[in-house]
């Protein structure tokens, strides 16, 4: 088996506490993306799979074996790092096979190393550059001969630092694709660290939403978007992101803002788990607005115009909000006051007091 499991891991660098009392399973075969801002810990929770930072408190098991004294080389796991660190003065061939001349590897044949090196640039068309070194290559070559040495171990778990951060926007959607295929055709477990919730979205089968060291929340990507457990992954997911603003519960159903009231729907399908009088959080995102109707008053800050559709930006009481607009001739120009129709059923609640989500 190939699964990982983090049971109450602790990492601690002096008084730093990097990761803390991280729980999470990614279970055999699947494509585990590790989500959250730069600092968070993502990193260090990768780095204590691979053996190279150590584990200050807890466990970590690579299927059912306990690793955390096992030496890196023996963990029978392959990592891909956002820097390629690839070996400038051999060609690519011998970059791919440099992970099969270790001990680690055990006694392979010639015959058998290579093969194992034309298999893993096969799978990334890199055929053409065997006998090229790294410096004649691109980014993206690069990149995925970084790849082919992770394959050609044939690990049961493959772990991925930002590998696609040095890439520019039409490589990183490229290899974005190449690497979920390859996964498929590989059957493996894959672990991938991101700050960018675009690869997160559309490259997991789960994601793990990481904060100062904790964990946020974890699920399918679109249960997370949709579901958000707290206001920072409701914050942190989407792109733009979840419009907030703060309001008091004035009846079942109904919220005061400072931008107008906003209804909730009958008090039968809107009932609340707070008390009148509470204050809460409300999350709506830019796609559940529309200009115009009945609903919150703001005033036009600015319009990004990006073809196919705008954002409107608007103020909102004290809060700058988005609006996701079809591209339209209406002249919005800044400072207009605009009305924002609201999707009450897709509205979200959260405590003000500590963030978590309420359930409606």
């Amino acid at each position: 088996m190939s699964s990982v499991t983090f049971n109450h891991v602790t990492k601690r660098f002096g008084a730093t506490t990097a990761v803390d009392s991280l729980d999470l399973e990614v279970l055999d075969g699947e494509f585990m993306v590790l989500l959250g801002p730069s600092g968070c810990g993502k990193s260090t929770a990768l780095r204590m799979i691979a053996g190279l930072d150590e584990v200050t408190e807890g466990e970590i098991r690579i299927g059912d074996d306990v690793v955390n004294d096992v030496a890196p080389q023996h963990r029978d796991v392959s990592m891909v790092f956002q820097s390629y660190a690839l070996y400038p003065h051999m060609t690519v061939r011998k970059n791919i096979e440099s992970p099969l001349t270790t001990r680690a590897a055990g006694n392979l044949g010639s015959d058998e190393r290579a093969e194992r090196v034309r298999s893993a640039a096969a799978m990334l068309d890199l055929e053409p550059y065997l006998d090229r070194k790294p410096g004649a290559l691109s980014g993206g070559q690069r990149q995925r001969v970084a790849l082919a040495r992770a394959i050609v171990r044939r690990p049961r778990v493959f772990l991925m630092d930002e590998p696609l951060s040095n890439l520019d926007a039409k490589l990183r959607t490229q290899t974005r694709l190449e690497l979920v295929e390859m996964w498929r055709r590989l059957g493996t477990t894959f672990i991938y660290v991101t700050h960018d919730q675009v690869e997160a979205m559309t490259m997991g089968s789960r994601i793990a939403v990481i904060a100062e060291g904790r964990l946020q929340q974890v699920g399918p990507p679109q249960e997370v978007y949709d579901r958000p457990a707290n206001t920072f992954v409701a914050a942190f997911i989407g792109s733009p992101p979840m419009n907030m603003l703060e309001g008091k519960v004035m009846g079942p159903g109904e919220i005061e803002t400072a931008a107008g009231p906003l209804q909730l729907g009958t008090p039968a399908s809107a009932t609340l788990p707070v008390a009148v009088g509470d204050a809460v959080t409300v999350g709506i995102r830019p796609e559940h607005l529309h200009l115009g109707g009945a609903g919150l008053g703001g005033t036009v800050v600015n319009v990004e115009m990006l073809g196919h559709e705008r954002h409107v930006i608007v103020s909102v009481g004290e809060a700058i909000w988005t609006i996701r607009d079809a591209a339209t001739d209406v002249d919005l120009s800044p400072g207009s006051e605009v009305t924002l129709g609201v999707d009450a059923q897709r509205v979200h609640l959260f405590s003000a007091d500590d963030g978590r989500r309420l359930e409606r």
